[in-house]
């Protein structure tokens, strides 16, 4: 299990969790703007210096999915 930081990239949480997509995509409505075309290579902590986001909010969300997610069984790599 990974513990998103804001130094955790994008692209690392949605390699290791697919299943995270849908959160991320609930976030492009309030960015204004598609995270996985144009953050996916991005920390955490540039996208919220970027765009007008909560930083801990988002940390949250992400982290809480990634626990349900692990919570289900083992990911599969």
């Amino acid at each position: 299990m990974i513990n998103v930081t804001k130094e955790t990239v994008l692209l690392d949480i949605v390699e290791k969790y697919p299943e995270t997509e849908d959160l991320i995509r609930s976030y492009d409505y309030k960015l204004k703007v598609c995270m996985l075309c144009h953050c996916l290579f991005d920390s955490i902590e540039r996208i919220e210096s970027t765009y007008d986001i909560d930083l801990s909010d988002m940390l949250y969300d992400l982290n809480r999915k990634i626990a349900e997610l692990e919570s289900e069984g083992p990911v599969l790599d």
